[in-house]
C-alpha cells in the first residue's frame, strides 16, 4: 500500500461539493494541495474538523480531546481504516498530531501581526500543548 500520494491539504466539509441529495461530488480549494503527502493526514483532518464543527468548537480543543480520550465512531473507524495508520509507527495519535500541525502551520502566516492572534493561538495551539 502506498503511503504517499496527492493530498488536498485542507480537507473539511466546507470544501466538499455535494449534490441535491447530499452525495459528495467533488472538492474545491486545492490551494494547499501537495504531491507527496500522507492521505491519512487528510482524512484525519476531515474527521477532526467535522467533530469541531459538530461541537461548535475550535480545532485545538477537539485535537486535545482526541489525544487525551482517543475514541472513534464506527464511521470514523471505517474512513480512517482506508489509509491504515499513515505509516509504520505513526498510529492514530500520530495522525491527530500531524493533521493539527499541518493545519496550524498552514494558517499561522495569516495571523502574523493580526489583531486577535493571541486568542487564536490560545484556542488552537496552547490548548493542544497544554499551556494554560
Amino acid at each position: 500500500r502506498e503511503l504517499l500520494g496527492w493530498i488536498h491539504g485542507d480537507l473539511w466539509l466546507g470544501n466538499v461539493v455535494v449534490d441535491e441529495a447530499g452525495a459528495p461530488r467533488g472538492l474545491i480549494d486545492w490551494g494547499g494541495m501537495q504531491f507527496a503527502g500522507l492521505p491519512a493526514v487528510d482524512l484525519m483532518h476531515l474527521v477532526l474538523t467535522t467533530r469541531a464543527l459538530a461541537a461548535g468548537a475550535e480545532l485545538g480543543p477537539t485535537v486535545a480531546d482526541a489525544l487525551e480520550f482517543p475514541r472513534w465512531s464506527e464511521a470514523e473507524d471505517r474512513l480512517l481504516a482506508t489509509c491504515e495508520t499513515g505509516g509504520p509507527g505513526i498510529g492514530r495519535s500520530g495522525l491527530v498530531l500531524l493533521a493539527w500541525l499541518h493545519h496550524i502551520t498552514s494558517l499561522a502566516p495569516r495571523w502574523r501581526g493580526a489583531t486577535g492572534r493571541w486568542l487564536w493561538v490560545a484556542r488552537n495551539v496552547d490548548s493542544v500543548l497544554g499551556i494554560r
